[in-house]
């Protein structure tokens, strides 16, 4: 199950302290879950397989499922720090800044929906790696910037900036 149904009534019902950082790491979290989350394609998944967790494959040599591949066994193969992949994909258009703030939480899992038929295209012996990665990180670097931009506007909207 989502963590997001845990966490939700945690931040509607416990009592908090009101303090700057409690407020912070609780924005945080939901802002992760929330807006990162619905921006990975298994997060809305086929409804059948756990959101890619049941569907075993070997990446790169190595057992693995495919909701890891796509939640981090793909990014990780860069081996790249947070920094290096911030700077590699962090080039939105302003058109595109615009367009992706105005969607709607509906239209960011449509689209996550849309890439099923890629993210599901596997081999019959389920071994993916370097080629698979080269077809489909593109998918994982535009989800994770769209996520981005549209993380910063929802809390420009909440803090008013």
């Amino acid at each position: 199950m989502c963590l997001l149904y845990y966490l939700i009534p945690l931040f509607l019902f416990h009592p908090v302290d009101d303090t700057h950082a409690d407020h912070e790491l609780r924005w945080g979290q939901i802002g992760h879950y929330v807006t990162g989350d619905i921006h990975q394609p298994l997060h809305v998944g086929t409804g059948d397989d756990r959101g890619g967790n049941d569907v075993r494959v070997q990446w790169m040599g190595e057992n693995s499922n495919l909701h890891r591949v796509w939640d981090s066994d793909m990014i990780n193969s860069y081996q790249l720090s947070f920094t290096e992949l911030t700077r590699k994909i962090n080039h939105p258009t302003e058109e595109q800044i615009t367009r992706w703030q105005q969607a709607t939480v509906r239209d960011w899992a449509m689209e996550s929906k849309s890439y099923r038929d890629q993210v599901y295209d596997l081999p019959d012996n389920r071994r993916i790696g370097w080629e698979y990665r080269y077809k489909y990180f593109d998918i994982v670097e535009k989800r994770l910037l769209q996520a981005g931009v549209r993380l910063a506007g929802v809390l420009n909207d909440i803090y008013g900036k």
